[in-house]
């Protein structure tokens, strides 16, 4: 199987917003980039600058010289220009918030969760917090962050000795998530009856016709979307938000499903799904919260049996390759 690990590290971002100021004419042939100015400059550690940089060197942006650093272009006879970098990388007035910001948890988060998800069935694997901070180049304080509001959805989980662990998952695993939202979607969906506008559910249906009219296969973001209708917008107007918290903890499945659909890039079960979807919100809008129930149950059972199924599919085929920041643990 294919690697499709998502990443969205820093250094790639630091050395496209480098690229981008050689191509515009800001930083000239023969200047020289070092890694100590250059990581003040985007507060980041050294580490990060220095795959950057070499990032820049295969794509023979930058060279090698007899000095120290890199020059601009791929001249390395040209005299050597050392002048300050701030305000030469950047146009007058432009961020660097747009590169800034992939150190953050909320950008890194929906980021990892989909590396970790890829990964899950081939696991169990131990995260380094190092390497992982190393990947991003942000502090492992950033990564703890990330990484406990990846354990609160159930994806990653601590050990006896505060390792983070990733895996292993098995059968029994998603059965009992979806047991879980068996009992408790259900309960949400009926304190949360008669606060849902209609023409939210109006909305939420259109959007399964278009996509049925269409005749095409969902599209992964279309899937997302329709699941968030159903088990995240829907549900939300619950007033009991232990329940809804509960509820976050076995997201895992949704991530599951999307690695299937992402590394098999096959969305089988979708056009099932969005009948399943359109049965709950008819019973909606027809005032039937008992059949939305009974509904809501038969599409969660149902949607246990296919990812169960996907998981197998998945666990007999040849493992991608993996980040360096997980490393198999032995249990």
């Amino acid at each position: 199987m294919k690697s499709n690990i998502p990443r969205i590290s820093r250094y790639i971002a630091i050395s496209s917003a480098i690229s981008k100021s050689i191509e515009s004419g800001r930083l000239l042939n023969g200047m020289v980039l070092t890694e100590e100015p250059l990581s003040k400059h985007f507060n980041t550690s050294r580490t990060t600058i220095r795959k950057a940089l070499a990032l820049l060197n295969t794509q023979e942006k930058i060279i090698k010289f007899n000095g120290r650093g890199f020059l601009v272009g791929r001249d390395s006879k040209l005299a050597p220009v050392r002048a300050k970098i701030e305000n030469i990388l950047f146009e007058q007035g432009q961020s660097r918030s747009g590169y800034e910001a992939v150190s953050t948890p909320d950008q890194i988060t929906p980021i990892l969760e989909k590396t970790l998800a890829l990964a899950l069935p081939f696991g169990p694997f131990r995260i380094s917090e190092h390497k992982l901070a190393e990947e991003y180049g942000v502090s492992r304080t950033v990564i703890r962050e990330v990484l406990s509001r990846l354990k609160s959805i159930g994806l990653v989980r601590k050990d006896e000795r505060s390792h983070w662990i990733l895996g292993p998952l098995t059968s029994r695993d998603i059965k009992n998530h979806y047991e879980i939202r068996v009992l408790l979607e259900p309960c949400a969906l009926e304190n949360s009856f008669d606060k849902i506008d209609k023409s939210t559910i109006q909305k939420f249906q259109q959007r399964l016709v278009d996509i049925q009219s269409s005749g095409g296969v969902p599209t992964n973001l279309e899937i997302e979307q329709l699941e968030a209708d159903l088990h995240e917008a829907l549900l939300s107007q619950t007033t009991n938000k232990r329940l809804l918290n509960t509820l976050k903890e076995t997201n895992l499945v949704f991530a599951i499903n999307h690695m299937f659909r992402e590394s098999i890039k096959n969305s089988s079960g979708s056009s099932i799904m969005c009948k399943e979807h359109l049965m709950i919100f008819e019973s909606l809008m027809n005032g039937d919260l008992k059949a939305a129930k009974l509904a809501l149950i038969n599409h969660l059972e149902n949607s246990c049996h296919r990812t169960i199924q996907r998981m197998k599919t998945i666990s007999i085929l040849p493992p991608p390759s993996m980040p360096n920041f997980l490393i198999p643990d032995n249990i």
